[in-house]
């Protein structure tokens, strides 16, 4: 996989919030988001009144016939039922058995990252309806859960640096690209979001969790709708929508992250202007690039006096996923 940035033209940053977040949106086009709602089939189970999942016709197909599970072709739009299981626990039996499958025979490609990390999916109301492998969830176009830990310093005068790792080469996921302090695309079932960011910060950053623990911050969340595109493992096209809770750490003066293991190249304090220029030179994996966008609005540093897109770029950051969220 090639690790050169994409393009060594500048992109506007909504340009790089319309690359993240790169389903149709109502509010640019009511039809276009209808008519892509709808060329997905929609998961849905018949005892929750909302589809839960999003899934493109080449998956959904490859249920057709399957002990469990029930196709229906003829609706509009057309869904996918998970059809067996009356709690959390036989539901993921039955997901686990399709998915197992399909691992086994080679189905999809992206089951090839088989993580055996038990991701939840909720329903309305924020239920566990049942639980599926990390590699699994655009499979069937669940939302997924991650966090995001900003590290930064102020230097002397005030002036806020990031700190940014990069990614290493021999990462199969967007290797070579700037990613940030911490990150994690898995919270634990029965874990607070807030106790994944400080088992992370330690596992990933070296960062001391007494130190983590006493000084981070929680920022709120952020969420987007991504189609997955050639850059990430797997099938082309694969709905991801994604809620990341964000966190802050303000690092007292001696205190560095470090490398913990071979997928983190380096950490390095960046400027506010050297994460803007990276940013947008596509040198920043997608899902951190609005995540810094984000933190940079938090701060000041970009408002509506120095981007012209302010209104468009903040309101695309908390999108709705009109799914049902945890």
């Amino acid at each position: 996989m090639s690790t050169t940035p994409r393009s060594t033209d500048r992109k506007s940053f909504l340009e790089i919030v319309n690359a993240c977040d790169n389903f149709p949106v109502p509010q640019q086009g009511l039809q276009k988001y209808i008519d892509s709602i709808d060329s997905f089939y929609h998961f849905v189970i018949p005892s929750v009144n909302q589809p839960i999942g999003l899934v493109v016709p080449s998956v959904a197909t490859a249920f057709r016939g399957l002990q469990d599970w029930k196709l229906d072709e003829s609706s509009t739009p057309k869904t996918l039922a998970l059809v067996a299981g009356n709690d959390d626990v036989s539901r993921t039996a039955v997901v686990e058995k399709a998915l197992h499958k399909f691992r086994d025979e080679k189905t999809f490609s992206i089951l090839s990252r088989w993580r055996n990390e038990l991701k939840p999916v909720y329903g309305p109301g924020g239920g566990l309806l049942f639980k599926l492998d990390r590699a699994a969830a655009p499979i069937l176009g669940v939302v997924s859960y991650g966090i995001h830990l900003t590290a930064f310093t102020r230097i002397n005068d005030g002036q806020i640096k990031i700190w940014v790792q990069k990614r290493s080469q021999s990462t199969a996921f967007y290797p070579g690209l700037l990613d940030n302090t911490v990150a994690s695309s898995s919270i634990p079932d029965g874990q607070l979001p807030v106790e994944a960011a400080i088992r992370e910060a330690g596992e990933e950053a070296s960062l001391p969790e007494d130190l983590v623990r006493s000084k981070i911050k929680s920022c709120g969340t952020l969420t987007y709708m991504h189609l997955r595109d050639s850059l990430a493992i797997g099938e082309v096209g694969l709905l991801q929508p994604q809620v990341e809770y964000l966190f802050e750490l303000e690092l007292p003066d001696g205190v560095e992250p470090k490398p913990c293991d071979h997928e983190v190249e380096w950490f390095k304090l960046l400027e506010v202007v050297d994460l803007k220029r990276s940013i947008s030179q596509d040198k920043v994996k997608p899902g951190y690039a609005v995540v810094a966008l984000d933190f940079l609005i938090r701060h000041g540093l970009l408002n509506d006096q120095n981007e012209p897109d302010f209104v468009e770029i903040t309101t695309r950051l908390h999108r709705t996923l009109e799914l049902p969220v945890g």
